[in-house]
């Protein structure tokens, strides 16, 4: 029974306060996206007989880098992305995914920057690497930035 209780939620799992633990649904578990102060970090959970258990773990996102390409993750399972970032700019209003698809059509993702900074893209298919034109941001006076975000600065 010890084990269970260790491991019951999530942020018990990962011996870490629920204050700093977002959780999302992903594939056949759970994201929890983590906010360490100096970097957030995603772990991939999934539950059994004995509680939550820690599947895959991202590379941490630095909060301190002064290069906005830096500022994002992703990690994929069983077909799945999960693409997840921190952006510290308060003149971000949003950050956008755009995917082609077949037949010559695109689909596109929005997520609008909450106050965390932190935001995170689902995606049910699989991203192995993220190109210029399917990452981007709109400030708040209406310009788009494309991935690298080159020229961005964290004010």
């Amino acid at each position: 029974m010890t084990s269970y209780l260790q491991h019951s939620t999530i942020p018990k799992a990962l011996k870490l306060d629920e204050s700093s633990v977002q959780t999302f649904d992903f594939a056949d578990g759970q994201v929890a996206v983590v906010d360490f102060n100096t970097h957030i970090q995603a772990y991939y959970m999934q539950k059994d007989w004995l509680g939550w258990h820690t599947r895959l773990e991202s590379s941490p996102v630095m909060k301190n880098s002064q290069h906005y390409s830096q500022l994002f993750s992703h990690f994929y399972v069983d077909g799945s992305t999960f693409l997840y970032g921190y952006f510290p700019s308060t003149h971000i209003k949003e950050v956008s995914l755009k995917l082609d698809q077949y037949y010559n059509s695109a689909v596109e993702f929005r997520c609008a920057i909450p106050a965390s900074r932190i935001w995170f893209f689902p995606v049910s298919t699989e991203l192995s690497s993220i190109q210029a034109e399917q990452l981007s941001i709109t400030l708040d006076d209406g310009q788009q930035i494309r991935y690298p975000f080159e020229g961005l600065t964290n004010s």
